[in-house]
């Protein structure tokens, strides 16, 4: 379907609603820089070691990439106003990861209790319980916030004639959460960059074109200088790249269908 040419009018005018509204929130729910010079406790190996447990616990239990995003934009959020002692980031991960599922997966009925089983029984259901209420407090319930994974929903879910949720796009996705990118740009800029990766790696010319900057109001400039740090990140050979691409893996094996 075009933009230009299109025999819904209110379907587009809808997916322009949409889109001006996540791009309002995205800017409002802006991730802070740097929140470790407001945390003396906590290091950036820890928060590789808690995103890398993130990851490998939601292959474990077939969690989608859109709660694994949520679960990292939330944690970096609260990290940048709210002190957390080290003995408490590991408690807060799993309780943020808790309720990401909740808001993000609606597939499967996942209790409090698969997260603790995670933790090897670390913690309780009511230590996690207690810390999820600790969290909406501070949060002001404001959770749901946009995520990379939002927009690229809401322009596949438009059928603009582009596979969106490739291998390279979400494999971009599960890279960057330990990185300054989630920080440096916002969720749509990193979306839509990812898209442009994607299109590199297939070999499709122009990487952006007119119809897609008037569908997402972006211009190549505007990408290019994410785009280049996604392409070398998705180039990079590292530990975490194998984790990623065996979760990758996992929920395409899971997603295929059986005889």
């Amino acid at each position: 379907m075009s933009i230009i040419d299109t025999e819904e009018p209110d379907d587009l005018v809808e997916y322009q609603d949409s889109l001006d509204i996540m791009y309002q929130r995205e800017k409002l729910s802006r991730l802070k820089k740097d929140f470790f010079t407001f945390q003396p406790s906590i290091t950036p190996m820890m928060i590789k070691r808690l995103t890398k447990w993130f990851i490998e616990t939601c292959a474990n239990l077939y969690i989608h990439m859109d709660t694994l995003l949520l679960a990292v934009y939330l944690l970096n959020k609260i990290l940048s106003f709210v002190r957390v002692s080290r003995r408490n980031l590991p408690l807060l991960g799993t309780t943020i990861l808790y309720m990401s599922d909740k808001i993000k997966e609606d597939w499967q009925d996942l209790s409090v209790g698969d997260f603790v089983k995670a933790t090897d029984f670390l913690y309780s259901d009511e230590e996690i319980f207690n810390m999820e209420r600790i969290v909406l407090k501070k949060l002001d319930w404001n959770i749901n916030i946009p995520i990379p994974t939002d927009f690229i929903t809401v322009y596949c879910t438009n059928d603009f004639g582009v596979k969106c949720f490739d291998v390279v796009v979400m494999t971009l996705f599960g890279l960057i959460i330990d990185t300054d990118i989630i920080v440096d740009y916002l969720p749509s800029t990193i979306a839509y960059s990812a898209m442009i990766v994607s299109r590199r790696m297939q070999g499709i010319t122009p990487e952006w074109n007119e119809e897609l900057e008037q569908q997402t109001r972006y211009k190549y400039e505007d990408l290019v200088d994410c785009v280049e740090k996604l392409y070398l990140l998705y180039m990079e050979k590292s530990e975490r790249r194998d984790i990623v691409d065996e979760y990758i893996n996992n929920l395409i094996l899971w997603a295929e269908p059986t005889d």
